[in-house]
């Protein structure tokens, strides 16, 4: 009986483990695609790519699963705020990016 009731408490850590893992992993993913948004809406501004910043930065963030909250436009830099539903989690993302002469 002791055996089965630390096999139950065993199993339990794993899984709290196992979520926590797995929050922290979708946690930097997420952080990647808010930097690869912003980056995009920079070098859109600098011309480097088509479009219109803003666009380009969504259009990115939906194909990633994440949702762009916001989208900043400050002069040559670019701001990004950007959300994504993880099972019972909410999580979020920022990142800036401008022209590398600033």
């Amino acid at each position: 009986m002791v055996s089965l009731a630390f096999m139950g408490a065993l199993m339990l850590l794993l899984s709290a483990v196992s979520i926590t893992t797995s929050l922290a992993l979708e946690r930097t993913r997420l952080q990647v695609v808010a930097d690869l948004v912003s980056l995009a809406a920079a070098d859109t501004l600098r011309g480097l790519i088509t479009g219109i910043p803003c666009e380009n930065a969504e259009l990115i963030a939906v194909s990633n699963s994440s949702f762009l909250d916001s989208c900043r436009i400050v002069g040559s830099d670019a701001s990004v705020e950007l959300t994504k539903q993880f099972g019972f989690a909410d999580l979020f993302a920022f990142s800036e990016a401008g022209s590398p002469n600033d």
